[in-house]
């Protein structure tokens, strides 16, 4: 039972934030920005200046594919990417108020 009801849910948070993205983001390959890409974004919102790598480590995904779908969020306005002023190396990601509306909805 508790397993048909994680599947459920699972189900509903899927179709509602694939109906976000296709309303909100303005790249065009918006349907490979899956649950992983969803999970990127809660990261964020919920870790605010964080770094690629932190997030990959945390998400257990690899740094490229972090990488891919962190450009394709910035490009479509979910994400920001902001370059650190004493270290050019570091760049943190931090969400766009769009995303931050959404979990704010979404709770």
């Amino acid at each position: 039972m508790e397993a048909q009801l994680f599947f459920e849910n699972y189900t509903k948070l899927e179709s509602i934030w694939n109906e976000f993205l296709e309303k909100e983001i303005t790249v065009r390959n918006h349907s490979a920005l899956g649950m992983t890409a969803m999970r990127i974004c809660y990261y964020a919102v919920k870790n605010p200046d964080c770094a690629l790598k932190e997030i990959a480590l945390s998400l257990s995904i690899s740094p490229g594919s972090a990488s891919q779908m962190v450009q394709a969020m910035t490009a479509g306005g979910l994400l920001n990417c902001i370059h650190n002023k004493e270290d050019r190396r570091r760049i943190s990601i931090a969400p766009t108020p769009v995303l931050l509306d959404f979990f704010k909805k979404l709770s």
